[in-house]
């Protein structure tokens, strides 16, 4: 996939990162912070991270799109929104959510600290388990927005110009 050398790409999860790319060739659309969903063996604190891609839109604008991201139903994905962007009102914000292995209760406990070794190394197994499940999705979710780009934009996605999205380098543990 050719892109201008001003994106951040290197930034951007390589499990999402062509989903990402597409969705920044849609017009009246950015994305910001995003996640494919992570696993921190050596970080107790916060052993696994929830995956998430955060868009705006502007108001009256891909409403199929928003459609087809509300529809989107598999297993540990969900779509949170729309919420009024609180910097640019003329913009709508919307979330896609990817959970991934819990490590804290209902009250945010964390469970990880009272693990035995062994239940750690098993709730590792579990979350590399998600992880996969996680990536087929954004697969899965990355397909089904080419295609909406391909029926509704243009066939050729390549020749869509790519806006740098707002997504940047996270913090790790």
């Amino acid at each position: 996939m050719a892109l201008s050398m001003d994106v951040r790409e290197v930034s951007i999860d390589k499990g999402i990162r062509e989903l990402v790319i597409d969705l920044n060739r849609i017009p009246d659309l950015n994305t910001y912070t995003c996640c494919e969903g992570e696993i921190y063996r050596d970080c107790p604190m916060m052993p696994t991270k929830a995956g998430w891609i955060h868009i705006a839109t502007k108001k009256d604008t891909n409403s199929g799109l928003i459609s087809l991201l509300q529809e989107f139903r598999r297993l540990y994905f969900s779509v949170k929104g729309p919420r009024e962007d609180i910097f640019y009102r003329d913009w709508i914000d919307h979330s896609i959510y990817a959970e991934n292995y819990p490590f804290e209760d209902a009250e945010y406990n964390n469970l990880f600290y009272d693990m035995t070794t062994e239940q750690r190394e098993v709730f590792f197994e579990k979350a590399e388990e998600r992880k996969i499940i996680l990536l087929e999705g954004w697969k899965a979710l990355g397909s089904n927005v080419r295609d909406y780009i391909r029926k509704n934009i243009s066939q050729d996605i390549n020749s869509l110009s790519y806006r740098n999205g707002f997504c940047q380098p996270r913090i790790r543990c």
